[in-house]
């Protein structure tokens, strides 16, 4: 069915499409306005080089990074990671929705913090929250040594204020609204499609239905049979004259009532 074919049933079959496409406008505002919204906050944390290290460029920590500082920046995210500070961060009511990791295309010891939840104020208590994880963390690993010698973490960005995210909502109102666009546009071309299917079969019955009585075999099958000119002769050699008044040779009526042959 072309794009008119599909015009056409859509507005023959109205009362169907109508309700549908008013199921589909409520189901979407019910959403925009059930569904919250996602906030987000991000820091940017720096690994920087202990002050021992330091003193070969001048004891300047930002002239001086080495590959290992992105292998501590490494592990100490997949530490902050693990399902068991997960759990306790979740225990603290924060938000365990949150990443740390490596930042990507930088190729330095650059951490990145991302924390979502459903209040702004929770996605920024939880993002200062890892960041002291993280700090922590750093620490741990590096328990026993001396303080010149320990890898550094500085925050070098953060966000003030936890900012919407609205991707996520977004998509759940679109999927509601163009699955319900998508049922309001099938539907009235399908049932359109099944009461033509239907339709041609009716007409296709009826059509064989006049072809068996107007064809060839079936006008042969149907005609009013013809009598064979046997059947005339057999039909005039018992046809009898019956005279109004009948009498035989001798002028006196006959007891039958039957005259004999005439010429």
């Amino acid at each position: 069915m072309d794009l008119l074919g599909s015009l056409r049933a859509i507005r023959r079959w109205w009362w169907i499409a109508a309700p549908l496409a008013l199921l589909t406008m409520v189901g979407a505002v019910v959403a925009a306005a059930i569904l919250p919204w996602d906030y987000e906050s991000r820091a940017t944390l720096l690994l920087l080089s202990s002050p021992q290290v330091a003193k070969e460029a001048g004891g300047n920590p930002y002239l001086y990074f080495s590959n290992s500082l992105n292998v501590t920046a490494q592990v100490v995210g997949v530490a902050v990671m693990n399902d068991r500070t997960v759990t306790s961060v979740k225990a603290r009511g924060l938000s365990p929705t949150y990443s740390v990791g490596l930042q990507p295309n930088t190729g330095g010891p650059i951490l990145e913090v991302v924390a979502e939840a459903d209040r702004p104020e929770l996605a920024q208590t939880t993002m200062e929250q890892l960041i002291v994880e993280v700090n922590k963390r750093l620490q741990t690993l590096q328990s026993g040594i001396a303080v010149d010698g320990r890898v550094r973490v500085v925050t070098v960005t953060t966000t003030e204020k936890a900012i919407v995210r609205p991707t996520a909502k977004i998509r759940t109102v679109t999927v509601i609204g163009g699955g319900g666009l998508l049922v309001t546009l099938l539907v009235p071309v399908v049932i359109e499609a099944i009461s033509e299917r239907r339709r041609q079969q009716r007409q296709g019955a009826k059509g064989r239905e006049r072809q068996n009585w107007s064809g060839p075999e079936g006008a042969a099958r149907h005609a009013a049979p013809v009598r064979s000119p046997d059947d005339e002769i057999s039909t005039t050699t018992f046809s009898v004259y019956v005279d109004p008044k009948p009498s035989d040779k001798s002028g006196q009526p006959s007891p039958d009532g039957v005259a004999g042959d005439r010429p």
